[in-house]
């Protein structure tokens, strides 16, 4: 699981993101409990334009994590196009949260 996560988080970086997310959710599917691939994985869903297959992970990750901005940041940006208000919910709830976060 170990491997797929680290070799998932480097294909992200490289901006091979459909890749990524394949290593990614087998790291999870490996390891349910590897919780630290979730918003790597939500990054790549993305950025593969999958993001809608991402909002399962981060609603999950801000049951265990209600402050989570990074989760309400990829929510944000799924949601942008699609749901306006919602975007706009995410992104005031972040700055709420971490007032000075350069994303």
């Amino acid at each position: 699981a170990l491997i797929h996560a680290n070799l998932g988080r480097v294909l992200l970086y490289q901006g091979k993101a459909g890749e990524a997310a394949s290593h990614l959710s087998e790291a999870l599917r490996l390891e349910p409990d590897l919780t630290d691939v979730t918003i790597p994985l939500c990054e790549a869903l993305r950025q593969a334009g999958r993001g809608e297959e991402a909002i399962p992970y981060l609603q999950q990750e801000l049951d265990r994590n209600p402050r989570s901005v990074p989760a309400r940041l990829n929510l944000a940006a799924i949601q942008e196009t699609d749901q306006p208000h919602e975007a706009f919910r995410w992104l005031m709830e972040s700055l709420e949260l971490q007032p000075r976060n350069p994303h």
